[in-house]
């Protein structure tokens, strides 16, 4: 089996408009509903994510299976940041507590929806099933626990977990100095 055949090619990639570095790897069952989409150098995105609306993810980052980009209000993923299977981020987000219609079938005017840009910075990653909502901010170095619903923003090198995500401990940050020390080729 020619593994190449299961990933985009980068003329393909040109095709749909995309802007890339090198050595990025989009497999073919990842469903692309975006003109801005704008990815770093030494990525991987698995089988059946979504990606929609304006989306930017930084260098050596992978997106694993079944995770969902909801970029309606823009997402920003730095350098060196993972999705875990079927996390979600939804940059937006409809008010479900009754006092409005929902769901994107339905007139602006009638919605109560709240729209922010997800950011994620350098050195996070994210669980698997876990979910961000609109404007989380994820500063350098948390990892999200497995299952988490992450609501609100949290200081650089935590560990978070839970629903809603609490801060759980102090992460260590011996992998940034791994860059910073040259011990990974950039």
């Amino acid at each position: 089996m020619n593994v190449d055949n299961l990933y985009y090619s980068e003329s393909e990639l040109r095709d749909k408009g995309i802007i890339f570095g090198t050595n990025v790897k989009i497999s073919k069952k990842v469903s692309i509903y975006t003109d801005s989409l704008k990815l770093g150098s030494n990525i991987r995105i698995d089988d059946f994510c979504i990606l929609t609306g304006k989306i930017k993810i930084g260098s050596f980052c992978h997106i694993s299976n079944f995770c969902s980009l909801n970029g309606g209000a823009g997402i920003e993923i730095g350098n060196f940041s993972n999705l875990s299977a079927k996390t979600a981020l939804l940059s937006q987000s409809d008010d479900f507590l009754g006092e409005s219609l929902v769901g994107p079938l339905v007139p602006s005017n009638l919605r109560n929806l709240k729209a922010q840009k997800i950011i994620i910075k350098d050195h996070v990653v994210v669980g698997t099933n876990s979910v961000l909502l609109p404007g989380v901010i994820l500063h350098e170095g948390i990892s999200v626990g497995a299952m988490s619903l992450v609501k609100e923003s949290f200081p650089s090198w935590k560990v978070v977990a839970g629903v809603p995500a609490k801060i759980i401990k102090d992460k260590s940050k011996k992998a940034k100095s791994l860059v910073e020390d040259k011990l990974f080729d950039v």
